[in-house]
């Protein structure tokens, strides 16, 4: 409850403090992208990450575009670091953190806490589709790996086989849904 989340800031709903803290717990572009544009903002910024580099998951095209600019906005990159909690002092907050190599236990005092920690499934229209289709939207594990037909006998009114996927699962990336697709429609 004392952190805010990137999406919040990103989408405008939630302004930036002057003495920012960003916690990326994904490695992807969300907390990369808000670190951009606070460091647009001359925003004193930290970004800390359980990872041993920060954006793991962004590429080799992307990542070195954010960390020229976050390094010249002066922005202190913190790997290695994984968030145990955060704590109020007064109207300021107080991260504690742990390094696993070094073993220690680190307290940063910040104004604001922003965290990416992935998102939650955007799955609503998944589940409208539901009642319609042949499978009910139910996914044969041992056939997807297998590469083999997905049993479409759930609902024998149904007009067509459903399958989430991507993030209408869980927080993933595209290309996680490029797999269980190609996995999918291989056999069909």
């Amino acid at each position: 409850e004392l952190a805010t989340s990137t999406w919040d800031i990103l989408s405008g709903n939630v302004a930036p403090a002057r003495d920012v803290l960003i916690y990326d717990e994904t490695g992807g572009h969300g907390a990369l992208s808000t670190a951009a544009l606070l460091a647009e903002q001359e925003r004193d910024l930290s970004l800390y990450s359980p990872d041993n580099m920060v954006g793991r998951d962004i590429g080799g095209v992307n990542r070195p575009l954010y960390l020229r600019d976050l390094y010249r906005a002066g922005a202190k990159l913190m790997p290695d670091h994984r968030l145990l909690g955060l704590s109020r002092n007064g109207n300021r907050l107080i991260a504690t953190f742990y390094n696993a190599f070094s073993r220690e236990r680190v307290m940063v005092e910040t104004d604001q806490v922003i965290i990416d920690k992935g998102t939650q499934p955007a799955n609503a229209p998944f589940h409208a589709l539901v009642p319609g289709s042949r499978n009910l939207g139910e996914i044969d594990i041992e056939a997807l790996v297998a590469l083999a037909p997905q049993p479409g006998t759930a609902n024998p009114d149904g007009t067509y086989m459903l399958f989430a996927i991507g993030d209408a699962v869980a927080s993933r990336d595209i290309h996680a849904a490029m797999l269980d697709a190609n996995r999918l429609s291989r056999v069909f």
